[in-house]
């Protein structure tokens, strides 16, 4: 499938996008859809569209967020395109902060639980 063309057909061109979900596992299933993380600031809900006979989920999002459970989810994302880099440095904070966000991440589960 022709991401990039979605992208510019969404007006999404402007805006750090990552791919994620189960189409980045070296194992995926033809009924997995696309989960496009787009880093455009929007507080919005998650779309699902269909492209060339493909769902793609597009999930909004923030370069600037501290949310432990939503960094946790950017982490491994496949970036498609960033051209300022801002992407690129997030992901290889919370790659370098894994552990420590998983530690919290549990801990907050075990507080709200």
């Amino acid at each position: 499938m022709d991401l990039k063309k979605f992208i510019k057909d969404q007006g999404l061109s402007d805006f750090p996008i990552g791919l994620g979900g189960c189409r980045i596992l070296e194992y995926n299933f033809d009924s997995c859809d696309y989960d496009l993380v787009v880093f455009d600031e929007a507080i919005s809900d998650k779309q699902i569209v269909s492209f060339e006979n493909n769902l793609i989920t597009i999930h909004h999002a923030s370069l600037s967020e501290i949310n432990t459970k939503k960094l946790l989810q950017y982490d491994k994302l496949n970036i498609l395109q960033d051209d300022s880099w801002n992407l690129k440095i997030l992901l290889a904070k919370i790659s370098k902060k894994r552990d420590s966000l998983f530690s919290d991440y549990a801990k907050n589960s075990l507080i709200e639980s």
